[in-house]
């Protein structure tokens, strides 16, 4: 069985969702749970560090940087193409859909000692 997990109060067009369906996944809606860069770290320092600086901030991304230095950029790979693209390279590798139980464990780990004590 292939799952997906969205989360998260947006949503998902109805076009991926089909696209997913039609490859075999089972889609899940979860509630996520918002752990501030800084607590990660402070739990974590091999996951949190990575998630200071910019990831720390969300932010819509664009490409509008890129073209200040390259003008002539174009992206040519619609939304659509990407994902199928994503899903393709996923499927390829059964090692790109192992689950590693010891990242779930210290995530849960990490979500427990937030919600019971967020001053660490």
């Amino acid at each position: 069985m292939k799952v997906l997990f969205i989360g998260g109060t947006g949503n998902i067009s109805s076009y991926v969702s089909k696209l997913l369906l039609e490859k075999g996944f089972d889609l899940y809606l979860l509630n996520l749970v918002y752990i501030p860069s800084e607590f990660l770290n402070k739990c974590d320092n091999q996951v949190g560090s990575s998630f200071i600086g910019d990831k720390s901030h969300s932010m819509i991304f664009d490409n509008s940087k890129i073209k200040q230095f390259v003008p002539e950029f174009k992206a040519t790979i619609p939304f659509s193409e990407g994902i199928k693209r994503v899903l393709e390279w996923f499927e390829a590798d059964p090692k790109r859909k192992i689950i590693d139980e010891s990242i779930n464990e210290g995530m849960d780990r990490i979500i427990s000692l937030y919600k019971n004590n967020r001053n660490l």
